[in-house]
């Protein structure tokens, strides 16, 4: 990235989002003209309306078809969506801190098992 790209993207402020074309690949005929990643990717934090949009496409479309559901989010590809979903948005995901009897668990695998 040329200095000037990043001296001025020092200086957006926290949460801007920053859009970028997607890159165009000729020999990719399968990809639809008309869909949202095709014309443009966004780069950066997701609002709440995303979130809840991507929820929705999820429960309508599965857990498997990330690029259907990339297709109707504007600016999102598929990778994105997936991410987004499994590691902020999906309720099975447990996020709290270790329980003393599931550390004590982990450890002894550890010590089983190694890395």
């Amino acid at each position: 990235m040329p200095e000037n790209q990043i001296a001025s993207a020092a200086k957006m402020p926290l949460g801007h989002v920053n859009v970028i074309p997607a890159p165009s690949n000729p020999d990719r005929k399968e990809k639809r003209e008309n869909s949202s990643s095709s014309r443009y990717q966004i780069k950066g934090q997701w609002i709440g309306k995303e979130d809840r949009r991507l929820i929705i496409l999820v429960h309508q479309f599965g857990l498997r078809k990330w690029v259907v559901i990339a297709e109707e989010m504007v600016g999102r590809v598929g990778k994105q969506c997936c991410e987004r979903w499994n590691n902020h948005l999906c309720s099975h995901i447990k996020k709290d801190i270790l329980t003393d009897d599931e550390e004590r668990r982990l450890i002894q695998a550890h010590e089983r098992l190694g890395n």
